[in-house]
């Protein structure tokens, strides 16, 4: 299940970084704030948690969006299996690549594979 997700692009209009979003158990609900125009990014949030997901929606369908005006940045994500919670980082950099990372969002070293073509 996944219960949180953070972007360093997730941010209020005031320019502040928005917290962790934390999801509970249940139907969790993406409401704008009254009065507010319809535009405030509740699509492009559902695309993040997509994202996070293995989709490419994020990517391919707001490449105006990420590449003019958030550019790279990171969408980092926790899912809980069995009661225990396992942290990941995905980054619109890299999009094809899904880094594992701590409690604190720091990236695990990686293990790059080679492959090696018979002579």
């Amino acid at each position: 299940m996944l219960i949180k997700l953070k972007s360093d692009a997730f941010r209020y209009n005031t320019g502040n970084q928005r917290p962790v979003v934390t999801f509970s158990k249940g139907l969790n609900i993406v409401v704008g704030n009254p009065g507010s125009s319809s535009s405030v990014g509740k699509s492009t949030f559902l695309m993040a948690i997509d994202f996070a997901f293995g989709g490419d929606d994020y990517i391919n369908k707001l490449k105006n969006v990420v590449h003019n005006h958030v550019d790279k940045h990171y969408i980092a994500f926790t899912f809980e299996f069995s009661g225990k919670q396992h942290h990941f980082i995905r980054s619109t950099a890299e999009s094809e690549n899904v880094y594992i990372a701590d409690e604190q969002l720091r990236i695990y070293p990686t293990i790059k594979f080679f492959h090696f073509r018979p002579i």
